[in-house]
């Protein structure tokens, strides 16, 4: 089921195991803030991001035989120079080791429903607008764990 929701609605999907999530923004003080908030989110899993859609392809590519390596979910910043969200989320699942996994979460600060529906015909699973604010990213955050 493919949706599209801000941060503060429960996602759909569930991390599906301990695996790194990737995170690939050009922006650095928003890779700080996701990494702050992570530390006090229920999430366990480890942080791993990139500053780019080139930076991620190669490193995907390059561990694609190994398991441990592949992330249990992208979060992918939708506006990036060069490759932008839709380009990598769709670079993704044209390679064989990721046609269907990882989920991948469009993040965005767009509502625009051209951009969900973009995000969707390029291979996202779900589409999240970016929070607001840490509280707002820490509930977006805990949303990605199964409830105990």
């Amino acid at each position: 089921m493919y949706a599209s929701r801000l941060a503060g609605e429960p996602m759909t999907a569930k991390l599906p195991n301990e695996n790194d999530i990737f995170f690939v923004d050009d922006d650095e003080m928003e890779v700080m803030l996701v990494e702050r908030y992570l530390t006090h989110s229920r999430v366990k899993n480890n942080l791993l991001a990139f500053g780019s859609g080139e930076e991620l392809i190669e490193h995907l590519v390059a561990n694609a035989d190994d398991p441990s390596k592949q992330p249990a979910l992208l979060l992918l910043d939708m506006r990036m120079p060069s490759l932008d969200g839709f380009e990598v989320a769709k670079a993704v699942r044209g390679l064989p080791s990721y046609s269907k996994t990882p989920l991948i979460v469009m993040f965005s600060n767009s509502d625009n429903p051209s951009d969900i529906a973009r995000s969707k015909e390029f291979g996202a699973d779900e589409y999240v607008i970016k929070p607001s604010d840490g509280p707002a990213y820490i509930e977006f955050l805990n949303s990605l764990v199964a409830e105990v």
